[in-house]
């Protein structure tokens, strides 16, 4: 081979190899920005692990307030429905005792003779009182509370006792009766007359 063949083949080979040296640039070049690319898509991978992070705390709060919340209301329901079954036993209680008819006290100097001279039984206080007899002999419910510091109470509306209430202050002197249309809780609230009047 001549020298200017061998000197071609030279250069040919330095063009060769510098177009691989440029190539593997290019390729480190590529390399560098991939791993640039990679550093900030590692940090961005991270950054979103701790916000998922955050998101899990953030749910398993929620899902122990929702916990927590159901287990209140569970025990809401619970004492409701006790108090709901307290309540039916309260009022069949008050049913039976509305039931139970109330004795008609009659105005009978007779009868009242009858249970003072009987001895074995006890007169109660609120019956010899002329003020319970006056409503009591006219068919009217009387409430006596009087021995406890409480009041004599007659149980009906204003206007059906309008005239008895009139009919007893004339009978006796200086009577005074107020009504309420609640009634007490003598009354269990019912409308009724009602004085603290010891006669």
């Amino acid at each position: 081979m001549s020298e200017e063949a061998q000197l071609d083949a030279l250069e040919s080979a330095v063009t060769g190899v510098n177009g691989v040296i440029k190539l593997l640039e290019d390729i480190k070049k590529i390399h560098s920005k991939v791993d640039e690319k990679s550093e900030e898509t590692l940090s961005k991978l991270a950054s979103v692990d701790e916000k998922i992070a955050e998101i899990r705390s953030i749910r398993d709060e929620l899902n122990n307030a929702i916990n927590n919340i159901n287990n209140e209301l569970k025990a809401l329901k619970d004492e409701n429905a006790t108090f709901k079954q307290q309540l039916v036993q309260l009022e069949n209680r008050v049913s039976k005792i509305e039931t139970v008819p109330m004795p008609i006290v009659e105005a009978s100097k007779t009868s009242v003779s009858i249970e003072k001279k009987n001895s074995t039984q006890s007169v109660i206080s609120s019956e010899s009182s002329a003020l319970y007899q006056f409503f009591a002999s006219r068919g009217w419910e009387v409430i006596d509370k009087r021995q406890n510091g409480g009041s004599l109470w007659v149980v009906g509306e204003k206007n059906q006792l309008q005239p008895v209430i009139d009919e007893a202050k004339k009978e006796f002197d200086n009577l005074s009766f107020e009504y309420l249309a609640k009634g007490g809780k003598s009354t269990k609230q019912r409308a009724s007359w009602y004085t603290k009047d010891k006669r």
